[in-house]
């Protein structure tokens, strides 16, 4: 086996995985290694390592054997487990051989451990090569068996060994009676079975034949069919097999309707595609341009389609598209055209415009139709749409100009707030192409470490001392530019980049706060914020890889998330903090108090610290609102056993009202800026009490611009 395989250990002895491991190098095995001993990390490992086998002892610390054979048949069923054991009854081990199990070994005893390794890998992979092909044999005897053309299959003599239903149905016999008997025999006149033999020779001399030939059909009566001869060889050019595909000539017409309906129309809703819809604005263009008139191309977007096809169903889904399909098809004249062009998204052409205004109204009205409440299957659903429009000739001469800046004009609409329609223009064009940069350039960032990570320090309020700090990420350009968080993180959450950008930000504030600590000594509690994309069972391995890598201690990890979790998938969220709170980690929620969280929730939420929103502690000076909610944030977290911090203290009065209602922590300008690592860790180091500001106005304002956050 040349190549490097990877091998999962499940054993909570070194010296055992050290011995396996010297038995399999010593067999000549290259591999690469991870060691596990509980379930929970067992399963991080099956998903995030994906070993090519899994080599485990039977009997563990609470756990067993039997329990992991389980767990990787379950999650991992093509993967082959070998055991690898201090000692096993014969019963226990034919009983996990019978189960599934690739074999076993006594630990005293490893000698054949590497052979019995290879062997196992390519059993594996050989059944998941038989398996494959069955697979492939399977779907491909459902496509012949699903196609409307006549499929048969003979042996190089020509007798018949396959006949799909079209070809039953088209003949008039059964499977069984068609099964043996000779090709030219389905043939309805003398003269078209020499044909049939003619196509025979033919196909076998130069690979295929094709023309039409007459099939006898029920009662005697004879169809014209277009057909297409395949002779099938082997690798010494002898023929395997002949198939024969046949389509009704008299059927043509419909056949060609049928596609010309698949090609242009959506066969959910019916309504043209973007195929369709390309010739059409094409025609309307020089009719307008004749006529002087105006074309609106408008993209209508549903806001958060998602959401009813996670709630309802899919059923209900495409029920829901096909209602608003027939709504929109209503709202237009006949001069006009609707379109999908994709999974929630339609296309609206309204032609013979005067001004340009006039769009705006029809538009307005055909989302307000989309947004009237529907019932379907006694389901309420009430969705808006969100709509961008460009005019002809103003935003684009033609069709592929139109579409950009029309879509352009939706997205940045959804951006700001869903049911509303917004014209494109100049500005909307400018922020994509800016969009688009910053993405761009947040991609190369990510790709070439050019983000650095920034620390500001967390202090007790009673005694002064710093009891943690938070890793918040900043991007500069090449160019020194500061890309503010509140911008490139949308932008990494809208591409696609926050998993990786997370995954980078958690490993590298590990190792760093970790570097920080003398020997024996525990870091500070380091705190580190979740994306609401990153509320997923997949970032679970994320943070135990992390902490396995860095060596930083589980418990001095704290994940914030924010309040608006909720408001997506409540209960996924609560399974995934219930699998991070299982690694040991702590969960903090960021940014409390904006409104969103159900105290029912939060009773649920295994939370050891709520942070107090900002904008809360800037207002509550001034604001005796704002100053009631964070007191009762205070009293609440000291109710059910939370720390409570202050967020973006910067005021002396903003600390002396905190800690006269008994909040526990705080962070903030007044005592310490976000800093590169080596001006936090000093930081660290001090009292709060005698403070002076070691930064001058200058520096507090540059980085008071890039945001906390």
């Amino acid at each position: 086996m040349a190549e490097s395989i990877r091998v999962l250990f499940v054993e909570d002895q070194e010296t055992d995985v050290t011995l396996a491991r010297h038995a399999l190098e010593h067999d000549g095995l290259g591999f690469e290694w991870r060691c596990v001993a509980t379930a929970s990390e067992l399963g991080c490992a099956l998903a995030d390592f994906n070993p090519h086998i899994v080599l485990c002892d039977y009997t563990l610390p609470g756990y067993s054997g039997r329990a992991a054979l389980d767990l990787v048949r379950r999650l991992r069923p093509a993967t082959p487990l070998l055991f690898v054991v201090g000692s096993i009854g014969e019963d226990g081990a034919i009983a996990c051989l019978k189960y599934g199990a690739a074999d076993y070994l006594l630990k005293s005893n490893l000698l054949r451990l590497g052979t019995a390794v290879r062997r196992a890998i390519a059993d594996a992979r050989e059944r998941e090569r038989t398996q494959e092909v069955e697979s492939s044999r399977l779907r491909l005897a459902e496509v012949l068996e699903a196609s409307p053309d006549m499929v048969v299959m003979s042996d190089p003599a020509g007798r018949i060994t396959f006949v799909n239903h079209a070809a039953c149905a088209l003949l008039g016999h059964s499977r069984d009676q068609l099964l043996g008997m000779e090709w030219s025999g389905t043939c309805a006149v003398p003269l078209d079975a020499r044909l049939r033999q003619e196509a025979l020779h033919t196909a076998t001399q130069n690979g295929s034949w094709q023309g039409e030939i007459a099939i006898a059909a029920p009662y005697g009566a004879a169809i014209a069919t277009s057909q297409v001869v395949t002779a099938h060889k082997d690798t010494n050019g002898t023929t395997r097999f002949f198939s024969m595909i046949s389509r009704d000539v008299g059927d043509r017409s419909s056949f060609e309707a049928r596609i010309h309906q698949l090609v242009n129309y959506d066969s959910l809703t019916g309504l043209p595609n973007l195929a369709y819809i390309d010739e059409f604005v094409r025609r309307s263009i020089v009719s307008a341009h004749d006529s002087s008139s105006l074309i609106a191309l408008v993209t209508v977007n549903l806001d958060g389609f998602r959401l009813v096809d996670e709630g309802f169903g899919r059923a209900v889904g495409d029920v829901v598209l096909r209602s608003v399909g027939a709504a929109l098809k209503s709202a237009v004249h006949e001069r006009d055209a609707v379109a999908r062009v994709g999974p929630d998204e339609f296309l609206i052409i309204l032609s013979r415009l005067a001004h340009s205004i006039d769009a705006a109204a029809r538009v307005q009205r055909i989302l307000d139709s989309i947004a009237a409440p529907r019932s379907f299957a006694g389901q309420e659903v009430q969705l808006t749409a969100s709509a961008g429009i460009a005019v002809y000739p103003s935003d684009g001469g033609d069709f592929e100009s139109l579409l950009r800046n029309a879509t352009a004009a939706m997205h940045d609409v959804k951006c700001k707030s869903h049911g509303r329609l917004q014209f494109h223009s100049g500005d909307v064009q400018q922020r994509a192409q800016r969009r688009l940069g910053l993405e761009t350039g947040l991609r190369n960032a990510i790709r070439h470490h050019e983000l650095s990570l920034f620390y500001q320090p967390q202090y007790e309020i009673r005694t002064g001392r710093a009891c943690g700090v938070e890793a918040l990420a900043r991007w500069f350009t090449p160019g020194r530019e500061a890309i503010s968080p509140a911008v490139f993180i949308p932008v990494a959450e809208q591409a696609g980049l926050i998993g990786e950008l997370g995954a980078w930000v958690l490993q590298e504030a590990c190792e760093t706060v970790m570097a920080w600590t003398d020997q024996g000594e525990e870091p500070p509690t380091l705190c580190v914020n979740v994306s609401t994309q990153q509320i997923c069972k997949e970032f679970s391995a994320v943070i135990a890889r992390t902490l396995e890598h860095s060596g930083f201690p589980a418990e001095r990890l704290e994940l914030e998330i924010t309040e608006s979790v909720l408001l997506g998938n409540a209960e996924l969220a609560l399974e995934c903090l219930a699998q991070w709170k299982s690694l040991g980690v702590r969960i903090a929620v960021d940014d409390f108090g904006t409104g969103y969280s159900s105290l029912s929730y939060l009773s649920r939420l295994p939370v050891d610290r709520l942070k107090v929103d900002k904008a809360l502690v800037h207002g509550m000076t001034s604001e005796p609102r704002a100053a009631a909610i964070v007191h009762t944030v205070v009293s609440l977290g000291q109710q059910l056993g939370f720390t409570v911090l202050a967020e973006g203290v910067e005021t002396e009065q903003q600390l002396a009202m905190l800690k006269d209602l008994g909040c526990h922590q705080m962070q903030g300008y007044l005592l310490a800026v976000p800093s590169p690592a080596t001006e936090a860790r000093t930081l660290l180091s001090r009292r709060w009490g005698a403070r002076r500001m070691s930064r001058s106005r200058a520096a507090y304002a540059a980085t008071a611009s890039l945001g906390v956050h």
